[in-house]
């Protein structure tokens, strides 16, 4: 992912669409930075599980060091299940900050 950018995370977890899931969180951590996305911000369809990202949450991590992503979720009968922690680096960008519609930028 990089910075200042709306990345789409696209995670595919096998087993997945067996699972009648009661809860979910999408972590991604960097250091002390961490944006969690809950399951109605999550797009779950078959075993594919879908998180947008804002310009804001992406411009919270640092370039040049990766972030961790791990799915957590709970099913109905109470049985709990977590992916493995993968890494993802995150790139730079030259002009900082957020981009707006354009109306009132310089």
């Amino acid at each position: 992912m990089r910075r200042g950018t709306t990345p789409t995370i696209l995670l595919t977890v096998t087993g997945l669409s067996e699972i009648v899931v009661n809860k979910a969180y999408l972590t991604i951590k960097q250091r002390s930075r961490k944006v969690e996305k809950g399951l109605s911000e999550l797009d779950i369809s078959g075993d594919e599980i879908r998180a947008e990202l804002t310009q804001e949450e992406t411009l919270s991590f640092m370039a040049e060091d990766d972030v961790e992503i791990q799915l957590r979720v709970l099913s109905r009968t109470g049985t709990a299940y977590a992916t493995n922690i993968i890494t993802e680096p995150v790139g730079a960008i030259l002009k900082d900050g957020v981009i707006g519609d354009g109306k009132s930028e310089n």
